[in-house]
Protein backbone atom coordinates (compact mmCIF):
# COMPACT_ATOMS: atom_id res chain seq x y z
CA UNK A 1 0.00 0.00 0.00
CA UNK A 2 2.61 2.32 0.79
CA UNK A 3 4.52 1.59 -1.98
CA UNK A 4 1.43 2.51 -4.68
CA UNK A 5 1.18 5.64 -2.39
CA UNK A 6 4.89 6.38 -3.08
CA UNK A 7 4.53 6.08 -6.97
CA UNK A 8 1.70 7.66 -7.33
CA UNK A 9 3.09 11.06 -5.45
CA UNK A 10 6.65 10.50 -7.66
CA UNK A 11 4.05 10.48 -10.53
CA UNK A 12 1.87 13.47 -9.62
CA UNK A 13 5.22 15.15 -8.97
CA UNK A 14 6.34 14.48 -12.60
CA UNK A 15 3.32 15.43 -14.34
CA UNK A 16 2.33 19.06 -12.11
CA UNK A 17 5.12 20.85 -13.58
CA UNK A 18 4.33 20.23 -17.43
CA UNK A 19 0.19 20.87 -16.65
CA UNK A 20 1.50 24.23 -14.91
CA UNK A 21 2.63 25.40 -17.64
CA UNK A 22 1.13 27.86 -19.66
CA UNK A 23 0.79 26.71 -23.43
CA UNK A 24 2.11 29.06 -25.82
CA UNK A 25 -0.95 29.85 -28.42
CA UNK A 26 0.13 29.57 -31.90
CA UNK A 27 -0.26 32.88 -34.02
CA UNK A 28 -3.41 33.30 -35.70
CA UNK A 29 -2.98 35.31 -39.21
CA UNK A 30 -6.79 35.18 -41.40
CA UNK A 31 -6.85 35.49 -44.74
CA UNK A 32 -9.38 38.00 -44.88
CA UNK A 33 -7.41 40.39 -42.35
CA UNK A 34 -4.09 40.72 -44.01
CA UNK A 35 -3.55 44.43 -44.46
CA UNK A 36 -0.70 45.21 -45.33
CA UNK A 37 3.09 43.48 -45.95
CA UNK A 38 6.57 44.27 -46.97
CA UNK A 39 9.16 41.77 -47.71
CA UNK A 40 12.03 41.57 -46.11
CA UNK A 41 15.77 41.24 -47.78
CA UNK A 42 16.10 37.93 -49.47
CA UNK A 43 13.08 37.14 -50.38
CA UNK A 44 12.73 34.52 -47.87
CA UNK A 45 10.08 36.57 -45.71
CA UNK A 46 7.41 38.42 -44.86
CA UNK A 47 6.13 40.65 -42.58
CA UNK A 48 2.87 40.80 -42.56
CA UNK A 49 0.21 43.24 -40.89
CA UNK A 50 -3.22 42.26 -40.39
CA UNK A 51 -6.12 44.86 -39.72
CA UNK A 52 -5.65 45.02 -35.93
CA UNK A 53 -2.28 46.18 -36.62
CA UNK A 54 -0.91 43.16 -34.88
CA UNK A 55 2.47 41.99 -37.05
CA UNK A 56 3.35 38.64 -38.15
CA UNK A 57 6.19 37.02 -39.83
CA UNK A 58 5.95 34.60 -42.23
CA UNK A 59 8.82 32.17 -43.53
CA UNK A 60 9.08 30.85 -47.27
CA UNK A 61 10.44 27.51 -47.48
CA UNK A 62 12.48 29.14 -50.29
CA UNK A 63 13.59 32.14 -52.28
CA UNK A 64 10.36 33.84 -53.77
CA UNK A 65 11.08 36.46 -56.47
CA UNK A 66 9.46 39.91 -56.28
CA UNK A 67 8.67 40.05 -52.57
CA UNK A 68 10.36 43.89 -52.77
CA UNK A 69 9.30 44.69 -56.01
CA UNK A 70 5.80 46.05 -54.81
CA UNK A 71 3.92 42.87 -56.31
CA UNK A 72 0.28 41.39 -56.14
CA UNK A 73 0.15 38.66 -53.23
CA UNK A 74 -2.20 36.37 -52.58
CA UNK A 75 -2.51 34.12 -49.44
CA UNK A 76 -3.83 30.91 -50.00
CA UNK A 77 -4.94 28.79 -47.00
CA UNK A 78 -5.64 24.64 -47.32
CA UNK A 79 -8.50 25.47 -44.77
CA UNK A 80 -11.78 26.46 -45.81
CA UNK A 81 -13.41 29.37 -44.49
CA UNK A 82 -13.01 33.02 -43.91
CA UNK A 83 -11.94 32.30 -40.90
CA UNK A 84 -9.00 30.26 -41.11
CA UNK A 85 -5.61 30.76 -39.77
CA UNK A 86 -3.00 30.41 -42.29
CA UNK A 87 -0.10 27.58 -41.40
CA UNK A 88 2.39 25.96 -42.34
CA UNK A 89 2.47 24.49 -45.84
CA UNK A 90 -0.21 27.02 -46.88
CA UNK A 91 0.67 29.22 -49.89
CA UNK A 92 1.24 32.77 -51.15
CA UNK A 93 1.26 33.50 -54.84
CA UNK A 94 3.50 36.87 -55.76
CA UNK A 95 3.18 38.12 -59.05
CA UNK A 96 4.34 41.68 -60.24
CA UNK A 97 3.69 43.20 -64.46
CA UNK A 98 1.46 40.67 -65.60
CA UNK A 99 4.16 37.62 -65.39
CA UNK A 100 3.43 34.31 -63.84
CA UNK A 101 2.77 34.08 -60.34
CA UNK A 102 5.50 32.73 -58.08
CA UNK A 103 4.01 29.56 -55.53
CA UNK A 104 5.88 30.33 -52.46
CA UNK A 105 5.00 27.85 -49.43
CA UNK A 106 4.94 29.07 -45.73
CA UNK A 107 6.98 27.30 -43.33
CA UNK A 108 6.45 29.15 -40.17
CA UNK A 109 4.49 32.02 -39.00
CA UNK A 110 5.32 33.71 -36.00
CA UNK A 111 4.09 36.86 -34.04
CA UNK A 112 6.31 39.66 -34.83
CA UNK A 113 7.83 41.09 -31.53
CA UNK A 114 9.78 44.59 -31.18
CA UNK A 115 12.62 42.15 -30.59
CA UNK A 116 12.13 40.27 -33.45
CA UNK A 117 12.62 43.68 -35.34
CA UNK A 118 15.42 44.55 -33.73
CA UNK A 119 17.46 41.33 -34.42
CA UNK A 120 16.10 41.04 -38.39
CA UNK A 121 17.13 45.13 -38.88
CA UNK A 122 20.58 44.39 -37.58
CA UNK A 123 20.90 41.59 -39.55
CA UNK A 124 19.82 42.34 -42.80
CA UNK A 125 19.25 46.40 -43.05
CA UNK A 126 16.72 47.46 -45.35
CA UNK A 127 18.30 47.71 -49.35
CA UNK A 128 16.59 48.03 -52.55
CA UNK A 129 17.13 45.06 -54.54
Amino acid sequence: MLRHLFITAALISIASPAMSEPKEEAPCLRVSQVDDFKGLPGGRSLIVTDSFRKKFKITLQGRCNNLQSNPTLVFKARAPGRLACLTRGDTVLSSSYGGPPDRCFIRMIEAYSPDTERSDTAVAPDRKN
